[in-house]
């Protein structure tokens, strides 16, 4: 995230990153060299779960087991702010897919006709808490299982009686 939002195309402009003395202040700590951080993105992924791939038509592999560790990482984040906090019984689920324009050979042409990746984010829109999120090739369709994605946000949440209402543009039509 801290590479995407000051608009980092690829991994190796965690250099520029690396050399924003405020930043490593602000983090407590020095960001990773690229070819560091590379290597430990490279351990969240499993290519033995893309070949089902169709050659045509959209897919989502399932999540390795590395994504599924983050995501109970993720959980557990999201009880301990929950505990701390006392945020209500009330949750907005912001949910919504970017198109992000790619170069990468593997990329999928999008429904606009260029190369992209579409990930899906569900955003708990009071607390500004990420509660799911899914990487997704720019073929696939953003209201492709997007009850799923929903559901899997809610499972995010401690136990309880929350009131959930659910803001989406049109994908969530259905």
């Amino acid at each position: 995230m801290l590479l995407s939002s000051p608009g980092g195309d690829c991994i190796d402009d965690m250099r520029h990153l690396r050399k924003d003395d405020g930043l490593e202040a602000m983090l407590g700590y020095r960001l990773p060299a690229p070819e560091t951080a590379r290597h430990w993105l490279d351990g969240f992924h499993d290519e033995s779960l893309t070949k089902e791939s169709p050659l045509h038509g959209s897919f989502i592999p399932r999540e390795s087991e590395g994504l599924e560790g983050l995501k109970e990482v993720r959980r557990r984040t999201i009880w301990a702010y929950v505990e701390a906090v006392h945020p209500g019984w009330d949750v907005t689920f912001d949910v919504d897919a970017q198109l992000i324009g790619m170069n990468k050979a593997c990329a999928r042409y999008c429904y606009e006709g260029y190369k992209a990746f579409q990930p899906i984010e569900v955003s708990w829109a009071e607390m500004g808490l990420v509660a799911m999120d899914e990487f997704r090739d720019g073929n696939v369709p953003a209201a492709k299982d997007i009850k799923m994605v929903v559901d899997e946000a809610y499972e995010m949440l401690l136990p309880g009686l929350w009131r959930v209402k659910i803001r989406s543009n049109s994908a969530a039509y259905q």
